[in-house]
């Protein structure tokens, strides 16, 4: 199978697979696994390719298919935990994202705190919001410390 190859005309994102040129969205397969999870390129709700993640895409492609996910969901990335407590049960979370200060809670971490990749965490906070870390290890001293005191 021919990977498909994103560009832009205008403001509408198109995908080229051998001569064929399309329209196209592109959405998560596994919305529960962020945005490094499988993607699907469909035109007019008919897949077009199901791809393991983003990586599988050309350099250029993938600038364009995160652009598409980050238009098409929220998912803001945590850059720093202010404050992180554990109160009967629940998981309060202070932190700043790069869509601004955000206070959430989780509920049950078992279910609502994902490990994904090798060292990247995916919140479900109790009203179904997601946020995301790329990388454990990018995280200061202080936010990792706080995280430990709720896993």
């Amino acid at each position: 199978m021919h990977k498909p190859v994103l560009f832009k005309k205008g403001d509408q994102l198109f995908a080229r697979v051998m001569e064929d040129e399309s329209p196209v969205t592109v959405v998560l397969a596994r919305f529960s696994m962020g945005f490094r999870s499988e993607i699907v390129i469909l035109h007019q709700e008919r897949e077009i390719a199901l791809l393991d993640g983003i990586h599988e895409l050309d350099e250029i492609s993938q600038k364009f298919a995160m652009e598409e996910l980050r238009n098409n969901y929220l998912i803001p990335r945590i850059r720093k935990i202010n404050k992180a407590e554990v109160y009967l049960g629940n998981r309060y979370i202070h932190a700043e994202t790069e869509s601004g200060k955000r206070c959430f809670i989780v509920k049950n971490p078992f279910v609502s705190i994902r490990h994904i990749d090798p060292d990247g965490l995916l919140f479900r906070d109790t009203i179904g919001n997601m946020y995301y870390i790329d990388s454990m290890a990018t995280m200061d001293k202080y936010s990792r410390k706080q995280l430990n005191k709720i896993q």
